[in-house]
């Protein structure tokens, strides 16, 4: 079995007794914070949205919610060097 996701985690009676001790607030800005990540908000505006003091916290804090940035990524800078390649033939 794997080690779950955030989803879905390993152990979900830890994650519930994680959430039955955090204010109801917390848990409410941890949701707004990954529905902002998941709608594509770059790091600085969810730092900001959030009031945290650095990027830096934020991408320590949520960076794990981001898995397939490396892939997109990948596939931009793909395209790019493909729209490059095809303007100097």
């Amino acid at each position: 079995m794997g080690a779950g996701t955030a989803a879905a985690p390993a152990k979900p009676e830890r994650a519930s007794a994680v959430m039955a001790r955090r204010p109801a607030g917390l848990t409410i800005r941890n949701t707004a914070v990954a529905l902002w990540i998941a709608a594509g908000a770059n790091p600085k505006e969810v730092a900001a949205r959030a009031g945290h003091a650095s990027v830096s916290f934020t991408l320590d804090r949520y960076g794990h919610l981001c898995p397939e940035a490396d892939l997109s990524l990948r596939e931009r800078l793909d395209a790019i060097f493909a729209a490059n390649h095809r303007g100097d033939s």
